[in-house]
């Protein structure tokens, strides 16, 4: 269970089913903090990947949900677990499917720890994907 500062609440993203976490109150420098985040499938009922980015927003909204599969492994696995590299079929099952939570932590070196003890512990399908 991810434990949350109570300074973070839920909001939808673009009026889709896909929710982010956001921190209230976000101050200019707070872009650039380092964050682990997990992707959850509401379909499947767990935690399907785990990464982690200085620029959530970026990662999370660019790369993960508007991107292409060159340029987001979470994209390139899903894809091929779905069995297909149709860009708007991928879109369109991460809008409907698919949620975010982060945990901001302190400094790189935390962050490189808690993203191996999340792909390790919890073994999120894609992340296993992504290594074989």
């Amino acid at each position: 269970m991810w434990i949350l500062p109570t300074n973070v609440s839920m909001i939808s993203a673009s009026g889709v089913n896909m929710t982010l976490l956001v921190r209230k109150n976000r101050k200019r420098n707070d872009k650039k903090r380092a964050r682990v985040y997990v992707i959850h499938d509401k379909k499947l009922q767990r935690i399907i990947y785990a990464g982690r980015t200085k620029n959530l927003r970026r990662r999370l909204l660019s790369d993960h949900r508007r991107g292409n599969i060159e340029g987001s492994q979470f994209r390139k696995a899903l894809g091929q677990s779905l069995g297909t590299g149709n860009e708007k079929e991928i879109r369109k099952y991460i809008e409907e499917n698919c949620s975010f939570r982060f945990m901001v932590v302190e400094n790189f070196e935390e962050m490189v720890r808690l993203e191996h003890f999340v792909t390790a512990v919890i073994a999120p399908t894609l992340n296993v994907k992504l290594k074989h």
